[in-house]
């Protein structure tokens, strides 16, 4: 029985902000941000918006999309690092908008509701949760929704990688779509590269700042607690940048060596495209050139990389600047162009959308393929997840006959153009209130 992808949907907030116009007022070169990493602009959602909105009109166009489905759906499982409250699922909020949006309240009574959460992996973990429940009841169906808000403290250098999507994606036996292949390779580590802190403050060091004092008579929650320490949980992470980068490179080097295990075959050789969580858009590239080179070692293909760029040094200092110059290559730019082009042209006008981003990379392989008339039937994408934290998961997918029909990824360009763009003081103003 086959199991996967039958339908899929994106929110995709309906304005943005040009990330050269951040580039003027962080005074950056705004080349480095458009050529270096391949940004152009930041999806944005207003202040009073959070990720339960998202998930919300992602879910709302699936079911809409698909009218017949929802009485065979058992488990919506939502992954999130924007989550709303400390112990009642986020999706639950999100569900209960949708039953008020459809007129149906009730209509998820038979659900098992679940949030998920480890980084921007936490979709994956949603999705492939959802893929086993169907293996196990292949009459039911199941949805897996991606929903964040990437937002980053102002002049720190996440600010421009910011952005906000929602995506939910249906699971079925025989599904329209995409097959899951049922071999999937982990990379684990417990690190420090990424995290939303709880952070505590003293209250009495507070008032003594607003020039206020304690006042157990007050009628405010916050100055008339009895408690000594306030906590506040972060919405803007602390985060290690080049440490991050070398933990993603990590984890899924490991994944990738794992599920070559199980499959006795090279990803260079299975992977036709490749989806990767790209928290920037050049993310894929300029982590994935250590991958492409260690899986291109053993192939004939080596022997013309060394005739374009001269053989691989021995001396630790000159290999690294050898290979800045194979992921510079002809090449190279070869592999990213035929496998990651869309990818990384979706998540260049939209930013980073956290768990939603491995997801919008898919629609943008869909999209491009659509625009430049490839087909892709039959052919197979490799999903290259990572979170930080940290995980990586490395699996396949295949293309099936009406991958096409895919009204997301039909209108994805378009959608984008839609889009309006706001100014520099409306993005600061919408930035500091949240």
């Amino acid at each position: 029985m086959q199991v996967g992808i039958d339908a899929i949907s994106a929110h995709i907030p309906p304005h943005y902000f040009p990330v050269r116009e951040l580039a003027v007022l962080r005074q950056i070169d705004p080349d480095k941000l458009e050529k270096g990493l391949g940004l152009s602009a930041m999806s944005l959602v207003e202040p009073e918006q959070d990720a339960t909105d998202l998930a919300a009109q992602a879910l709302i166009a699936l079911l809409q999309e698909n009218p017949t489905v929802l009485p065979r759906v058992g488990r919506i499982y939502m992954g999130s690092e924007s989550h709303v409250d400390g112990a009642k699922p986020t999706l639950s909020y999100a569900l209960s908008k949708v039953e008020t949006a459809l007129g149906q309240p009730g209509c998820f009574n038979a659900c098992d509701v679940v949030d998920m959460t480890f980084a921007c992996i936490a979709g994956v973990d949603a999705m492939l949760s959802c893929v086993e429940y169907v293996r196990l009841n292949p009459d039911h169906c199941a949805i897996a929704v991606a929903s964040d808000l990437a937002i980053y403290s102002e002049g720190s250098a996440g600010e421009y990688t910011q952005g906000a999507a929602a995506v939910a994606v249906l699971i079925s036996a025989n599904p329209r779509l995409l097959v899951m292949e049922k071999e999937l390779g982990i990379g684990y580590a417990g690190v420090e590269d990424f995290h939303k802190p709880l952070q505590r403050f003293q209250r009495a060091a507070l008032a003594q700042e607003l020039g206020a004092a304690l006042n157990p008579a007050s009628d405010s929650a916050f100055w008339s607690s009895p408690k000594t320490q306030v906590w506040v949980h972060s919405i803007e992470p602390v985060f290690d940048g080049p440490y991050s980068n070398a933990c993603y490179t990590e984890r899924l080097q490991e994944a990738l060596t794992r599920y070559e295990n199980q499959c006795g075959e090279s990803w260079l050789q299975r992977f036709d495209k490749m989806a990767f969580h790209l928290p920037y858009a050049f993310q894929g590239r300029r982590m994935g050139a250590s991958l492409w080179l260690n899986a291109l070692r053993p192939t004939a293909q080596w022997a013309d990389l060394v005739a374009e760029i001269g053989p691989e040094p021995s001396q630790e200092e000159a290999k690294t600047e050898w290979e800045k110059k194979a992921s510079k290559s002809q090449l190279y730019r070869q592999f990213v162009a035929q496998r990651m082009l869309g990818a990384e042209r979706a998540s260049s006008a939209m930013g980073n959308g956290y768990t939603a981003s491995i997801f919008i990379a898919l629609l943008g392989i869909m999209a491009q393929a659509i625009t430049e008339q490839e087909e892709l039937s039959g052919r197979a994408v490799g999903f290259l997840a990572y979170g930080s934290g940290s995980k990586g998961k490395v699996f396949r997918a295949v293309f099936q006959g009406d991958w096409k029909q895919s009204p997301a990824a039909q209108t994805l360009w378009t959608r984008l153009k839609e889009r309006s763009p706001i100014d520099t003081e409306t993005y600061l103003r919408w930035h500091r209130a949240r």
